[in-house]
């Protein structure tokens, strides 16, 4: 009898397919499962769509049930804090600190069997 996937499993996998997501929308992935000061980024990416380049730090949440919460209402301002507190870290670390423009987006994605409904909000909170 096969095995159901781990719930880390199933988590790359989505996180993977909200990376192409982003990048047919025109954003560049620059890293995945990013670990700083005790949090992790989802994704990191390059939006230069506009005029002035952003660094998108991205949350990735994902349900296969909308009955207690969308993906969206999961990212609380304790999860925000740790991302900020890691994205902060990461751009220190790249020399971005001073002169990188930045937003933090959530992607809230409903999984239907191998089918996704993704929800992508942009510039979700404020650091």
């Amino acid at each position: 009898m096969p095995r159901e996937p781990s719930t880390r499993a199933i988590g790359q996998r989505v996180e993977a397919r909200v990376a192409d997501y982003l990048r047919h929308q025109g954003l560049r992935i620059l890293e995945r499962n990013v670990e700083r000061v005790g949090a992790e980024i989802d994704l990191i990416a390059l939006d230069t769509r506009f005029a002035e380049p952003e660094y998108v730090f991205v949350e990735v949440r994902a349900r296969s049930r909308v009955d207690r919460g969308t993906a969206l209402e999961t990212v609380d301002r304790g999860k925000q804090r740790q991302v900020v507190r890691a994205a902060t870290a990461w751009l220190l670390e790249q020399g971005l600190w001073e002169e990188a423009a930045v937003r933090f987006d959530v992607v809230g994605v409903v999984m239907h069997g191998d089918r996704l409904r993704v929800s992508w909000l942009a510039d979700a909170y404020e650091a």
